[in-house]
């Protein structure tokens, strides 16, 4: 490419990635990904992406505290909110220092799971296996580690007794 050339195809690139983060906040391997998909030079992309994140357009980790949070309240598991994340590109380091930051504790975490089981399972019906595993299921396909999802059946199994 003449240097001119390059220049544009620079700013397209750019000019496309602050299209696309006004449209929603993403992470950087998402932003890069959409801007490979609009066909742009892989040099051209990374260029681009150095300027995004040197203009603040994307932070990985600023997203993934606010994503841990969200999917936290929403009732995910750590191992769910860890598999979301990598799947949106997020560095596994950069999610781990947003688990040390703002994760939620191994009580809250057991105290949501409780939550979870009160509003989807009869306490009372946790006695019966086929409930009980149904429940294990529930709780681990959430992202529920098996121990905590253990644990919070059996107190609130304990609770309703």
């Amino acid at each position: 490419m003449i240097d001119w050339e390059l220049e544009l195809a620079r700013q397209k690139a750019l000019e496309a990635a602050y299209k696309l983060v006004s449209g929603r906040v993403m992470t950087a391997g998402e932003l890069a990904k959409k801007l490979h998909a609009k066909e742009h030079e892989p040099d051209v992309v990374e260029w681009a992406m150095g300027r995004a994140v040197a203009h603040g357009l994307v932070d990985d980790a600023a997203y993934a505290r606010t994503f841990l949070r969200q999917r936290s309240a929403r009732g995910h598991g750590p191992r769910r909110i860890r598999q979301d994340l990598a799947k949106r590109g997020v560095d596994p380091v950069v999610v781990e220092q947003a688990f040390a930051e703002g994760g939620p504790t191994a009580e809250a975490e057991l105290e949501r799971c409780g939550q979870l089981l009160g509003r989807k399972f009869d306490p009372a019906q946790l006695g019966e296996t086929k409930v009980r595993a149904k429940a294990f299921r529930f709780l681990v396909a959430r992202g529920y580690e098996a121990g905590v999802a253990e644990r919070a059946i059996g107190t609130v199994r304990a609770a309703a007794d």
